[in-house]
């Protein structure tokens, strides 16, 4: 499994914070990226995209298809609190993992609050799984 995130200056810290909670759950996993303008510190990533390859999602995920049998797409935010197996599952079942938000959050008052995960949808955009094959190129 390979996992990947397009990461541009202002999400640098972030995207540290990402890497090493990937490595935390998925120790045996590369973690590439393709950085967006000036970074500080590229040693957290196992490779660095060269932008001709990778230029978007679709790019970018089309590309660690060619290293890897299964590709993780993860936004530079996001953050691994378990390992992914129901991901692996999914992809064994269709070949394309989407995420979910949670399902429930607590009523203290406090945000993000129910109407705010109405907003933002129950799939979030930034986190999808492809294993190699003819959906994840239809895709």
């Amino acid at each position: 499994m390979i996992f990947c995130s397009l990461v541009p200056p202002a999400a640098e810290v972030q995207a540290r914070v990402l890497a090493a909670s990937v490595r935390r759950h998925h120790p045996d996993a590369r973690v590439i990226a393709r950085l967006i303008g000036a970074h500080d510190d590229v040693s957290i990533w196992d490779e660095l995209v060269d932008p001709g390859l990778a230029a978007s999602v679709p790019a970018l995920l089309r590309h660690a298809l060619t290293l890897a049998e299964t590709a993780v797409f993860l936004a530079p935010d996001a953050f691994l609190t378990a390992p992914l197996e129901p991901v692996a599952e999914a992809l064994d079942a269709s070949g394309v993992a989407v995420f979910r938000r949670v399902d429930s959050l607590p009523e203290d008052g406090k945000r993000p609050n129910h109407a705010d995960l109405r907003r933002a949808g129950r799939i979030d955009g930034g986190a999808v799984a492809l294993r190699r094959g003819p959906l994840a190129d239809e895709l």
